[in-house]
């Protein structure tokens, strides 16, 4: 992640399909008011849902162990609420934050608008948890607070949205000369006041942040919460 990509780029019916609503066995582990969180496992991965009291499905994440430099994490493999603006995603991300054993990781792309939208609001908030940038090519953190940039965290891959981008060399504010490898080796000024280089849909939202600043592939950042 956080490389960003088009919520359209993502799809959901591997997640929420037959298989997670008539063979998995959920198991109920936290109640919150009026809704509440059930969990459940297979060889592969956890998943947690969010219900009402009519057992109305309102988000879901699964989540897939992986491991960078020794160290377990529980990664973000895909989320998805049902009803939106309404916060369950948060309740979710912030019981998988607080009780689960092991740090929580992001994937390595997200949805602008979607998930990126989620993450910067948690990194805004007032909380009792700490966020981290963190470069898994060289087992770095640095903390995240309110007031972050969110070009030194978001990038763009897609070749498609880059293949008639002039390449500019400036300053960059996040290269580290004790990084294993620069990061500075790809690095794009967008302007696009149209963009129009692929017949499929791109959310304005993400639109807007390409042409709000400077960006390049960050691949190799995720965040981390722990």
């Amino acid at each position: 992640m956080p490389n960003l990509i088009s919520p359209t780029e993502l799809e959901y019916q591997s997640l929420i399909d037959d298989y997670f609503n008539y063979y998995l066995q959920f198991n109920l582990v936290h109640i919150h008011e009026t809704v509440r969180i059930l969990e459940a496992n297979d060889l592969h991965y956890k998943y947690l849902k969010l219900e009402n009291q009519q057992s109305e499905l309102l988000s879901v994440v699964r989540l897939k162990t992986v491991i960078f430099y020794d160290q377990k994490f529980y990664c973000i493999n895909k989320s998805k609420s049902i009803i939106l603006n309404q916060g369950y995603a948060t309740l979710l991300y912030e019981y998988c934050f607080n009780n689960l054993n092991r740090p929580i990781i992001s994937d390595s792309v997200q949805t602008k608008g979607g998930s990126s939208d989620l993450w910067h609001k948690l990194i805004s908030k007032d909380r009792d948890y700490q966020i981290f940038k963190y470069y898994t090519n060289t087992n770095k953190y640095v903390e995240l607070k309110n007031g972050y940039n969110p070009y030194l965290v978001w990038g763009i891959e897609n070749a498609q949205i880059l293949a008639e981008t002039p390449a500019y060399v400036y300053e960059d504010l996040d290269y580290d000369v004790n990084f294993e490898k620069s990061e500075i080796d790809e690095v794009f000024e967008l302007d696009y006041p149209n963009l129009s280089l692929s017949t499929d849909y791109i959310d304005p939202k993400l639109i807007q942040f390409i042409e709000g600043g400077k960006i390049k592939d960050r691949y190799h950042v995720r965040l981390v919460v722990k």
